[in-house]
């Protein structure tokens, strides 16, 4: 994501690179396969398209509970993220 030095960003254009910088800048949320879909400063998506491999019980085909608890930290650090620079007129 490469932006010239002066440009200036602000509302749902900040937002947006936040959202960006999680879904495609971490290594982590990449191997999951989880999507970040930018909803507004106030709404967090993120979408995970179903496979075998994070399954925790392959009998019931549950979702691994670690799985589930990178979503939940993925989706509240994104929240926080979001919630401070909403205030701010522009970066």
């Amino acid at each position: 994501m490469k932006m010239p030095l002066d440009t200036v960003l602000s509302g749902d254009h900040l937002g947006k690179f936040v959202s960006d910088i999680f879904g495609k800048h971490m290594p982590f949320i990449d191997l999951l396969g989880m999507e970040m879909v930018y909803q507004g400063m106030d709404k967090a998506e993120i979408r995970l398209p179903w496979k075998d491999d994070l399954m925790g019980n392959p009998i019931l085909k549950v979702l691994h509970g670690g799985v589930t608890a990178a979503i939940l930290d993925t989706v509240g650090g994104l929240m926080a993220i979001l919630h401070a620079v909403s205030s701010w007129d522009s970066v």
